[in-house]
């Protein structure tokens, strides 16, 4: 009897372990994808307004990760980019809503509305500057939206306000830099993500919308393209022929700059009347203004898909850019460059990021 006893005590365990495993097969696979090469970039693929999708580097595997239900043609979710490690895609509403995608999840989180905002280097963090406070304070949440406080606390009313627009976490130095009006002047602001005081401040006229590569800050106003370096504290810039640049990002080896500018061009409608329609395009410079490539006005990019598509370069290397225009498209930064589209089953425009670690 014994024997049987234990017989049926082995049975029993064995039948448990077998019925665990099998409920543990029937859950939902955590979603992974994120590997070298895996981008995310804003398309009307399942609607007519713009929402967020992922695709492999050769444009396999597209999924969707907004869910932005817009009632408007005119909505659109945009600026899609990666957490440090990959894990999660933050990107923004056209309400100005900061949200979280988790690929491990498969959730969606709605942080805060925001002017601007940045991942911690660890990407545990998000440092986000408050579009609900008159005097747009900067505050730190942690990706899943809890634990959301203010890290800036000044008086907007008093002669010293500070008026915070624009901000990036360094991938490196744990502080946060800032550009902010300081007695209406202009200042760069370098901020402690621990405690919100202020290591270092001067007066900066930068442009809000600046991007940060290593050491160096770049920005435009008007004509002119600016680079500021963090340590020596130097401005050096060029200035274009009237071409307006916009988005400025420095190549990863920091020798050469790509932009964004606008231009007209003429076509003939159905009606066989000549219309002239706005386009945006991308150039690439060295950072002393010479060496001048149009990298986007080629055959192989249409114009008409490239109406209203405003949106960061990004550097694949330091001879390789994306950009998105109806499609996808792969240039090297060349004389004659050279354009190819990853697929040709992607519908896509505007910004886009790839995680490259």
């Amino acid at each position: 009897m014994k024997f049987i006893s234990n017989l049926l005590s082995i049975f029993s365990v064995l039948t448990s372990l077998l019925l665990v495993t099998a409920c543990k097969k029937k859950e939902k696979e955590p979603y992974l994808p994120i590997e070298k090469g895996t981008i995310a970039y804003i398309s009307t693929a399942d609607h007519n307004y713009g929402e967020i999708y992922t695709c492999a580097m050769n444009g396999s595997g597209a999924k969707r990760i907004s869910d932005l239900g817009a009632k408007n043609l005119s909505d659109s979710e945009y600026s899609p980019e990666f957490s440090p490690d990959g894990s999660k895609i933050k990107y923004r509403g056209f309400d100005f809503m900061i949200k979280v995608y988790d690929l491990n999840t498969q959730t969606n989180t709605t942080i805060a509305k925001a002017f601007d905002s940045d991942w911690s280097p660890d990407g545990k963090k998000i440092a986000y500057i408050n579009l609900l406070d008159l005097d747009r304070q900067i505050r730190i949440a942690n990706a899943d939206g809890s634990n959301d406080k203010p890290l800036t606390n000044y008086n907007a009313y008093s002669d010293t306000s500070i008026f915070f627009s624009g901000l990036v976490w360094h991938s490196t130095e744990d502080i946060i830099i800032t550009r902010a009006g300081y007695n209406a002047i202009p200042h760069l602001i370098k901020i402690s993500p621990q405690n919100g005081k202020v290591t270092d401040m001067y007066p900066l006229n930068f442009h809000e919308y600046f991007t940060l590569r290593g050491n160096k800050i770049t920005w435009a106003n008007g004509d002119t393209v600016f680079f500021h370096d963090l340590i020596s504290k130097n401005t050096t810039y060029f200035v274009t022929s009237g071409e307006s640049p916009k988005n400025p990002v420095l190549s990863p080896d920091g020798s050469r700059v790509a932009y964004i500018y606008d231009r007209t061009y003429a076509y003939v409608n159905q009606n066989k009347d000549t219309v002239y329609r706005k386009v945006t395009d991308m150039i690439s410079r060295n950072i002393n203004g010479y060496d001048k490539r149009e990298l986007t006005i080629n055959n192989a990019i249409p114009d008409d898909t490239k109406y209203k598509s405003s949106f960061y370069p990004f550097w694949l290397s330091n001879t390789e850019l994306l950009y998105s225009a109806g499609k996808i498209f792969k240039i090297t930064d060349d004389v004659s460059p050279n354009v190819n589209a990853i697929t040709d089953n992607l519908k896509a425009g505007g910004q886009l990021q790839v995680f490259k670690n």
